[in-house]
């Protein structure tokens, strides 16, 4: 539990930080062709861990009755996994957030053997995340859930993420030497979480399929 600071110390550590450069960065905007460059010379495995790190808020917050942010979070769940299939296949991912234009590409690219991706199932929750990228983010949106409004049903709404977790995880199993949320070893981001948090990895992993043992 974190102590009530004054606001002298919190003013100190402003002074501080402004003097820091190790953690005041400044923002470094890449050139579209640094960002294309980046992109082509990106693996699969880079988008499966920020999919999975999106899985592991929008699980959690889901929990917490938190809906508007874990469907933002499961929207980019689903995006970045769709685009780590596109890498898989060696293609280059398009620059949107819109979940139903990524898994045209993704059955596109498919084998016959990836048969998830061109199910129905695979379609119906890309349609049910697609309005949340901006819903939770700003009071305006250009994108949002039709009427700026939608029902939650619990807990089915996040049992599909998990199953979307795990047939798209049977596609693209990774390396007994990678990072992996769903082993001991953990993620890479959620190091801290593990160790001052175990509370929470519980309440992720509690009634998870990804979890079961099969």
């Amino acid at each position: 539990m974190l102590n009530t600071p004054k606001i002298s110390d919190i003013q100190t550590y402003l002074d501080d930080l402004r003097t820091d450069t190790r953690t005041l960065r400044t923002l470094e905007v890449a050139s579209k062709a640094e960002y294309n460059a980046s992109i082509d010379e990106s693996t699969h495995l880079a988008f499966i861990q920020i999919g999975d790190y999106h899985y592991f808020v929008a699980r959690t917050l889901f929990s917490l009755d938190l809906d508007h942010y874990s469907f933002f979070a499961a929207q980019q769940c689903v995006e970045n996994y769709l685009k780590a299939y596109l890498r898989f296949k060696r293609q280059i991912p398009p620059n949107t957030h819109k979940l139903p234009d990524l898994l045209a590409k993704c059955r596109e690219a498919a084998a016959d053997s990836d048969s998830f991706l061109s199910s129905d199932h695979c379609e119906t929750i890309a349609l049910r995340y697609n309005p949340f990228n901006e819903l939770a983010r700003y009071p305006i949106q250009k994108t949002r859930p039709q009427g700026g409004i939608f029902g939650v049903f619990k807990p089915y709404d996040i049992y599909i993420l998990d199953y979307f977790v795990f047939r798209m995880k049977e596609i693209m199993p990774l390396p007994t030497d990678n990072w992996n949320i769903l082993e001991p070893e953990g993620h890479q981001y959620l190091q801290f979480c593990a160790v001052n948090h175990p509370e929470i990895l519980e309440r992720f992993q509690q009634d998870n399929i990804n979890f079961e043992k099969r």
